[in-house]
């Protein structure tokens, strides 16, 4: 009986040797394998490497079919966060040691660094805006690794990408104008091509939304004074950046709510103005009415009502003075000659009011503004007569009097002598010189009879003493083609 159980014993130890022997013959080829998944598990490429090349001929195939899907497995993982960053990298690294197609990393591991960069990114902008330091130094070691992962083109744009996507939630008042220069220098530390010169263009971009933004807010404060004219004004001036509909709404619906409610409200306070009898207050707000609403609001029955006839013919002749000018200046002589040689420096673009006989009906001058810098002003000279404003002179003005005259220096286009002079009197409808002093090639003249040097400069001191320093060049005066508020409040 015991020869029979040993004899037992013994067969059932040859047969799980036997087995365990087949076993190992059989599956020692499966082990050799997942010595391989094993090495590129824990991301040890050298391992993969030396593990793969233990492998025969067959089982490389197997493997090289498998890891494409292992390679998905992989970014599988990491996108679900199972696992690190790190980790997934350090496994692409060995299953790229191995991959005879070189096509598995870029496949999977370039678009996943992309996703890591942008990801470390945002959150090196959370832990900086928040002051939060614990964490800085791990995302920029983090940051530095992803960066040697990509190269510099695919780095840049992935930064611009992400400067559009903070500067969208600036614009959508999703983060403040700091929170957004923040991350511009975020960006800016960590680039120097494309997106360096972006993020610098924004930065201006985002100090321009937040001008405008201010402007908006001071439009509304306007809006809340009954300050319709400066609301729109404003509303016209900002230059709102495109990509901000929002902004280009508000400001868009402020300027039609300030527009028609001015319109009621501008109307009510000038009739106010004519009722009272402050002609001055209706007149510089018929000014700013036209401005801003041309024919729209129409205050021509008021103009009417206010003006004076003299200023009603002061401003026909400002809409056709150069034909008039043009026609009176080829009456005479001199005329002709300034037309033919001088029109072209001394053609009138301003226009003075001045009451020189103190009549309260101002005298009409005509000048251009560039000579206001000479001693004298050349000036065409039209006087009130019979319910018109009439050309009568051209006269060299020097000063204006206290009495009923004006210091000129007498008209010769050949001479230039500063220490000539004359005294031009008005007698409300003609200009007439009393005492003209003139000095022709060293020969001294007193009203066109020759005199000696004495009786010259005694002359001369009667004509300047009546000099009240009164000039074209301090006086009040405007352009001829913005001359209606001028004339209408004078």
């Amino acid at each position: 009986m015991k020869k029979t159980w040993r004899n037992i014993i013994i067969i059932s130890l040859i047969m799980i040797i036997a087995e365990v022997v087949v076993t190992i013959v059989f599956l020692h080829p499966f082990y050799k394998t997942q010595l391989v998944y094993n090495a590129i598990d824990r991301g040890n490429w050298i391992e993969t490497q030396e593990c793969y090349e233990e492998l025969s001929s067959g089982q490389k195939d197997r493997v090289q079919e498998y890891l494409l899907a292992y390679g998905a497995w992989v970014a599988r993982e990491y996108a679900a966060g199972i696992i690190t960053y790190e980790h997934t990298a350090a496994t692409f690294d060995a299953i790229n040691a191995i991959d005879e197609t070189d096509t598995i990393y870029d496949l999977y591991m370039v678009d996943i660094s992309k996703n890591e960069y942008l990801k470390v990114m945002r959150e090196l902008y959370v832990v900086e805006t928040s002051f939060d330091n614990s964490e800085v130094h791990n995302l920029r070691s983090t940051l530095n690794a992803v960066s040697l992962r990509l190269d510099n083109t695919t780095r840049e744009e992935l930064l611009i990408r992400l400067l559009n996507e903070k500067y969208q939630e600036f614009l959508d008042e999703k983060i403040s104008p700091e929170d957004m220069h923040a991350f511009i220098g975020l960006v800016v530390s960590n680039s120097i091509y494309g997106a360096y010169d972006y993020a610098l263009v924004l930065s201006g971009n985002v100090d321009c939304v937040v001008a405008y933004r201010s402007l908006y807010e001071n439009a509304m404060v306007k809006f809340s004074e009954e300050d319709y004219f400066s609301v729109m004004d404003i509303c016209n001036s900002a230059v709102v950046e495109p990509k901000d509909s929002n902004y280009q709404t508000l400001f868009s619906d402020l300027y039609s709510n300030a527009y028609e409610t001015g319109k009621v409200a501008y109307k009510e306070k000038l009739d106010y103005y004519v009722r009272a009898g402050e002609n001055q207050a209706a007149v510089e707000l018929m000014v700013d009415i036209e401005l801003r609403y041309g024919d729209d609001f129409d205050i021509s029955g008021i103009k009417e009502e206010l003006a004076s006839d003299w200023q009603k013919a002061a401003l026909e002749l400002a809409e056709k003075w150069d034909e008039d000018l043009e026609y009176q200046l080829k009456q005479d002589d001199v005329g002709e000659y300034i037309l033919t040689y001088q029109y072209d420096v001394l053609r009138p673009d301003s226009i003075l009011l001045y009451d020189i006989d103190g009549n309260e009906t101002p005298e009409l001058f005509l000048f251009n503004q560039s000579r206001t810098g000479n001693d004298y002003v050349e000036c065409f000279v039209y006087v009130y007569v019979d319910g018109k404003y009439q050309y009568k002179d051209y006269i060299n003005v020097m000063n204006f009097c206290s009495t009923s005259s004006l210091v000129a220096f007498p008209v010769a286009f050949d001479r230039t002598l500063g220490e000539e002079c004359m005294l031009v009197e008005f007698d409300g409808e003609s200009f007439t010189y009393s005492i003209k002093c003139q000095k022709i090639e060293s020969i001294y003249y007193v009203d066109d009879v020759e005199v000696n040097d004495a009786d010259y400069l005694s002359a001369q001191s009667k004509v300047l003493a009546n000099i009240n320093e009164k000039v074209i060049s301090n006086a009040d005066y405007v352009s001829l083609f913005d001359c209606e508020k001028y004339i209408l409040s004078y």
